[in-house]
């Protein structure tokens, strides 16, 4: 069985995207910045199983992109980004339902 080596990049900074794609240079990176991007990207593209996304998505509800990724591939792994480190932001997102949390850099 093959693995995908494909990760998903969701946030509205640009450089934040670019940023991240320096450190996952081993993998092939899909980047998107906004909700209509990612919906078409959805329909587009398979076998996606790992998403990294801005918890905040610059006005944008970052929960329907969740669900949006949900609703594509229920076992997809989603790691939220924020530039907040607060404990009670970590929880939260937790909570919410994604599998990890990072600081953005």
């Amino acid at each position: 069985m093959e693995i995908n080596n494909s990760i998903t990049l969701i946030d509205d900074d640009s450089s934040i995207l670019d940023l991240i794609e320096i450190y996952l240079d081993d993998f092939e990176t899909f980047k998107i910045n906004n909700l209509g991007d990612l919906e078409n990207h959805l329909k587009t593209t398979h076998d996606l199983h790992l998403f990294i996304s801005d918890i905040e998505l610059g006005g944008e509800d970052s929960k329907k992109a969740y669900s949006k990724i949900k609703s594509y591939n229920p076992l997809s792994v989603i790691i939220g980004i924020s530039g907040h480190s607060s404990f009670e932001k970590k929880k939260s997102v937790l909570e919410a339902g994604y599998d990890d949390y990072f600081i953005k850099p």
